[in-house]
């Protein structure tokens, strides 16, 4: 049985919820189905829009306001190899 391996990304995250007016900074972890080798505008564009989907069905509702400030590849990993110890 084969293992399905995705690209993994951490995706820095700075965003405003309506009920507080101070930005919050959270990361998550994306997996891909591609490798993207250039990001441009839209792509970071892309991955906030992927992160805020993230954030609110993870408990940060009301997101107002959000955007990338760092994209990074970790690698071309199953999901067994990412949450490995």
């Amino acid at each position: 049985m084969t293992t399905k391996k995705l690209h993994w990304y951490m995706v820095n995250l700075n965003f405003l919820q309506d009920s507080n007016p101070i930005p919050k900074n959270h990361v998550v972890f994306l997996p891909m189905e591609e490798k993207y080798e250039n990001l441009n505008a839209a792509m970071v564009k892309h991955f906030s829009m992927l992160g805020k989907d993230w954030l609110e069905n993870n408990g940060h509702p009301q997101i107002m306001d959000i955007f990338a400030t760092c994209i990074t590849y970790l690698g071309f990993m199953s999901n067994e190899e990412f949450y490995a110890e």
